[in-house]
């Protein structure tokens, strides 16, 4: 079984909640400054039960990467067929036009943000990918 670790920083407790600011993977890895893309790694804020951590103290989070791997599929893929569903329906069933088709299928992404938004918030959550964490 194939392990995702991360190290994070513990940055905030809120009453029996730990706040773990994690580094977000990039294209140009850990050194932002060595690429020309001008990206800024704020990082991922991860709420956790606070097990007596303590602000500023470094922990390492890790996860299977069977479950990263499938909630970015999800992340991802579940917009994309939505969008291709919608189009195929606007053109196929309702015998609209390819250009109406294409914007039903942009107006669909907006749709599926929100819907990603929802799944994100109140069905998944941090703490079912994470499998352990242990204080560094």
């Amino acid at each position: 079984m194939i392990k995702i670790k991360k190290i994070g920083q513990v940055v905030d407790i809120k009453e029996e909640k730990a706040l773990i600011k994690v580094p977000r993977a990039s294209s140009c890895g850990d050194n932002c400054k060595s690429c020309s893309g001008s990206c800024e790694d704020n990082g991922h804020i991860v709420e956790i039960k606070n097990e007596g951590y303590k602000v500023g103290e470094f922990v390492e989070l890790s996860a299977r990467a069977k479950n990263v791997l499938l909630y970015s599929v999800l992340a991802y893929g579940l917009p994309l067929v939505i969008m291709i569903a919608t189009i195929v329906y606007a053109i196929n069933i309702l015998n609209l036009s390819e250009a109406y088709g294409g914007l039903l299928g942009l107006l669909s992404l907006i749709v599926s943000h929100f819907i990603m938004k929802f799944i994100d918030r109140f069905l998944l959550n941090d703490t079912l990918i994470i499998e352990s964490i242990k204080k560094l």
